[in-house]
């Protein structure tokens, strides 16, 4: 199918998901789902989806054997769908990557176990994509094909990494009669929580080091040659007592993660030149990590600024909303430069603020806002060295749910590792396991460390698990589904 296809069936399908599946105003599936409604999809499908069915090359002796069956959604979607051939426990993994990542240890692990698993693939941002209303509906589509050839499965969890992990636990609040739980691996709760936060690092940089570069509504020219001058500012404010002392500062005012390089080791917290070395790092690699990302949504809206740092009270959070070891960090290093640390929260408090538009703010929320009021068990399964996210962000959400008296369905588990998504098989197989079990028991297993640490090293003894307990600070950017943007000076 050709891409002029894909751009139009795409923009055309939230019209055609709402009006189909109708969010959470749906029956449950186990319970009175209308026969008629039924019959229509099944022709539908049947019609348009013209499946083709191939075994996987021939597995290892130990693996057991599975069938992989490939089709096109009405949209024209691309959908997959692997099942064992045998063993089958009933559950079936929703993954918004799975055509594209339904392969390697994870999933031959899962497959292993007895799992079934779907998904189609991410939509490119030139065609809309990172929109989680469009992908979310064509997964609710999927387990309807997957019922086609498999029978209805017992229970149907979402899962899925980085974007996939913002659908996984988006379709879960907003389709709760058809997905029993959610794992959202290395991901945020949405999109405005996850860049605007991070927005506040680089805009004090910018007013303590003077960098004359654009951190939000990049012309996406001379993107490389922006990100080296990022970085030779950052080393150069490096080389000097005051800026290490800036550079930890500004990191923290973002609430960004210490280390995000996955060449280095963990640090040692309690080793502050460490820490404040790891802070550096981050910091002159996060225009590159976050300027191009911020940029490919903004053009979704024209180009327009979705993200501020209006409102923000930043001395509020470094007092308050900060790691130890890094307000330890920032102190330390004042106070070796003869500098005065209120003098500098003052002066990037008063510096002339970012501004987003509101409408701008209010589509891209629309593309994965979260109402924090889940109605099935959430697991939140981040690396402390992220360089794209912060755990901190899924701790909002469980502040969140809390105050809605949904916390019991919710947990957030932590690896002590860096890179984006690297986590290895077993601790991913872990964190779903663990959510099986919830919503087959009704009961939350142990997500302690030592806990999930002895259920990885089961499932693959070769592989050290890495899960830590990790303590986040109170979230400072939460923003939520029927929030709205108010620029505050």
């Amino acid at each position: 199918m050709t891409c002029f296809v894909r751009l139009a069936t795409h923009i055309s399908y939230i019209r055609l998901s709402v009006r189909i599946y109708g969010g959470a105003a749906m029956k449950p599936r186990r319970f009175a789902r209308t026969r008629m409604l039924r019959a229509v999809l099944a022709a539908v499908l049947v019609l348009v989806l013209a499946p083709h069915v191939a075994p996987l090359p021939a597995a290892a002796a130990e693996d057991i054997p599975v069938t992989t069956t490939t089709g096109l959604l009405p949209d024209g979607m691309d959908w997959r769908i692997t099942m064992p051939d045998r063993g089958w426990n009933g559950t079936l993994l929703l993954d918004l990557d799975f055509v594209t990542g339904g392969v390697g240890a994870s999933y031959t692990a899962l497959f292993n176990r007895g799992y079934a698993a779907a998904g189609i693939r991410r939509i490119p941002f030139e065609l809309g994509g990172r929109d989680s209303r469009v992908s979310a509906a064509q997964l609710i589509q999927v387990i309807d094909v997957f019922t086609q050839h498999y029978g209805e499965p017992q229970y149907v969890i979402t899962t899925g990494g980085s974007s996939g992990g913002v659908v996984a636990g988006y379709t879960m609040e907003r389709y709760p009669d058809r997905i029993d739980g959610a794992v959202a691996n290395c991901t945020v709760p949405g999109y405005i929580p996850y860049l605007t936060p991070r927005l506040s690092s680089l805009f004090a940089a910018k007013v303590f080091f003077d960098i004359d570069l654009p951190i939000v509504q990049h012309p996406g020219t001379n993107f490389q040659a922006d990100a080296n001058s990022w970085r030779a500012a950052i080393d150069a404010a490096q080389a000097t007592p005051e800026g290490k002392a800036r550079i930890a500062l500004a990191l923290t005012l973002g609430q960004m993660n210490t280390w995000t390089n996955s060449a280095l080791p963990s640090p040692d917290i309690n080793d502050l030149d460490q820490v404040q070395a790891y802070m550096y790092d981050t910091l002159r690699n996060l225009y590159a990590f976050d300027v191009n990302t911020r940029r490919n949504q903004e053009q979704q809206v024209g180009g327009r600024a979705f993200n501020w740092t209006t409102g923000f009270d930043y001395r509020k959070i470094f007092l308050t909303m900060t790691r130890p070891e890094q307000q330890a960090t920032v102190r330390k290093f004042y106070q070796q430069a003869g500098l005065n640390l209120a003098a500098d929260l003052k002066k990037v408090n008063n510096a002339p603020r970012i501004e987003a538009d509101p409408a701008a703010v209010k589509e891209i929320h629309l593309h994965g806002d979260y109402t924090t009021k889940p109605r099935r068990p959430f697991l939140m399964n981040n690396l402390i060295g992220d360089p794209l996210v912060q755990p901190v962000a899924n701790f909002g959400y469980l502040q969140e749910a809390r105050k809605h008296g949904k916390g019991n369905l919710v947990r957030l588990i932590h690896v002590n590792g860096a890179g984006h998504c690297s986590f290895r098989a077993n601790e991913s197989v872990a964190a779903i396991e663990t959510m099986n079990e919830r919503v087959r028991t009704g009961v939350w297993p142990s997500t302690s460390s030592a806990a999930l640490n002895d259920r990885a090293t089961q499932i693959d003894p070769a592989l050290v698990p890495r899960f830590i307990e990790y303590q986040n600070p109170k979230f400072a950017g939460g923003f939520w589904s029927n929030d709205r943007y108010r620029v505050k000076k």
